[in-house]
């Protein structure tokens, strides 16, 4: 089994995230849209001081990606989203990147997620301990 690993993406690699995201909604449902960001708006993003973007690797294989949005307090975070590639989703892989991000944040007590495709996104948060706050929000609260 190939070890999955999280990367701070940098910005000279933004162009890449645009281009997974491209690729995973190439066609985006009604719902889906409010993850479609223009490669500008990513670039915007990025330099926010409370958002991060991460790649998800498999060995050194790019295979997804997720953004990161925290709060003022820093004891909140909004993973907005977490993007798989196709032929690496339903693997388990989200629940992967799901306790890694954690694990690297334990500072994070109140952590959310929305997801467009609520059938996976109840797999894979509700795995994890997330708990279902609406359709496509969900929630965990940390000890």
């Amino acid at each position: 089994m190939v070890e999955i690993t999280l990367r701070m993406v940098r910005e000279e690699e933004l162009g890449t995230v645009w281009q997974m995201q491209q690729q995973v909604f190439a066609a985006p449902s009604q719902a889906e849209l409010r993850f479609v960001d223009s490669l500008a708006q990513i670039h915007w993003r990025f330099r926010h001081p409370q958002n991060c973007y991460y790649f998800i690797l498999r060995g050194s294989q790019r295979i997804g990606y997720c953004q990161l949005q925290r709060d003022k307090t820093g004891q909140r975070a909004q993973i907005r989203p977490l993007v798989l590639l196709p032929p690496f989703q339903r693997q388990g892989i989200g629940g992967q990147v799901l306790r890694l991000i954690e694990a690297q944040i334990p500072e994070i007590k109140v952590w959310s997620a929305n997801t467009s495709q609520p059938a996976g996104g109840q797999q894979i948060f509700s795995r994890q301990g997330y708990q279902q706050i609406s359709p496509d929000h969900w929630r965990k609260i940390r000890p």
